[in-house]
């Protein structure tokens, strides 16, 4: 008995390892086969997928037809708006900037003007669209000096305006774009005096006959106050079955935008016309003549034309 299962557990034993035995053989026969096959299988695979979107990749990237040429195209034509949105929002940031410091610059510029002139320096509170029509709120009052029928200016020289009411530290101050309000004015070009009637939002409209030649461009000043171009003529409304035509003029500052103005110590007086053409005239003078250094200006004596013209009028043809 005992012999019997001694040679059991010997044969028992002999059956594991040669189990264990094929077990080893067959999964090293099988990782060999994979060893060898598989980077084949695995390139064949790459191959024949990657294949098809590389030829496509190089029909769209070097083709000559027309469907790889418009994507080429379309691509270079995205890339270049792209780069066109950043340029232009850089531009615009830079554009802003630069209105900031303008204003700071006109701010302080009007300050030491102010520091050495009898206007009043006033900061702008509040404006349209805040207040009603074409008004101002500025902080200074009564007790800087600020009265009723003041003029009002946006820079040095362009008045826009009078001193409607105060209060000790405040002021209304009514713009000649409010509506209903007429202002003379001096049209250049065709250098007529007339009236332009305020229509809001910082526009003034003028009529005049349907023969004048005024066009759009046409610098028009205020010939009662201030020696500045109130604006230009922007757009002429005309019908031939009409005896009038208008022109429309803006303010040449943004309501919305303005920060500060400069106020004149004393209410204005009565303008006689003479005034009003020493006012145009200095206008005429500041914006449309420039100092030229002799030599450089080309231009006839005065005392040459009229010579010329007397000789020409005193001679007579032979018969």
């Amino acid at each position: 008995m005992k012999r019997y299962s001694s040679t059991t557990r010997a044969s028992s034993r002999r059956n594991w390892l040669s189990k264990r035995t094929r077990v080893l053989i067959i999964a090293t026969s099988l990782a060999l086969v994979l060893g060898l096959l598989l980077p084949r299988v695995t390139v064949f695979v790459a191959g024949a997928v990657l294949t098809p979107i590389t030829a496509v990749e190089r029909w769209v990237r070097e083709g000559q037809s027309a469907v790889p040429t418009y994507v080429r195209d379309r691509a270079t034509l995205e890339a270049e708006r792209d780069a066109l949105k950043e340029a232009l929002a850089i531009s615009a940031a830079d554009q802003a900037a630069l209105a900031v410091l303008r204003a700071e610059n006109d701010t302080l510029r009007n300050q030491l003007q102010t520091a050495s002139s009898s206007r009043i320096w006033a900061t702008v509170l509040a404006q349209p669209p805040q207040l009603p029509y074409d008004r101002l709120v500025v902080n200074q009052g009564s007790r800087a000096g600020v009265v009723v029928g003041a003029p009002v200016f946006a820079g040095e020289y362009v008045a826009i305006g009078t001193v409607q009411a105060t209060t000790p530290w405040q002021s209304v101050i009514e713009l000649i774009s409010s509506s209903g309000v007429e202002s003379t004015v001096y049209v250049f070009g065709p250098d007529i005096y007339t009236t332009a009637v305020g229509q809001g939002g910082g526009i003034l409209r003028i009529g005049v006959p349907q023969g004048i030649p005024m066009v759009a461009g046409n610098p028009v000043t205020t010939a009662a106050m201030g020696r500045g171009i109130l604006g230009t003529i922007s757009h002429i409304e005309t019908e031939t079955t009409r005896p009038e035509q208008y022109g429309y003029v803006s303010l040449p500052i943004n309501i919305q935008s303005l920060q500060s103005v400069t106020i004149g110590s004393a209410a204005m007086s009565d303008t006689t016309f003479d005034d009003a053409r020493a006012i145009v005239d200095a206008v005429r003078e500041h914006y449309f003549t420039v100092p030229v250094p002799e030599g450089v200006l080309v231009d006839i004596p005065e005392s040459a034309t009229s010579t010329a013209t007397s000789s020409a009028a005193t001679t007579t043809p032979e018969v």
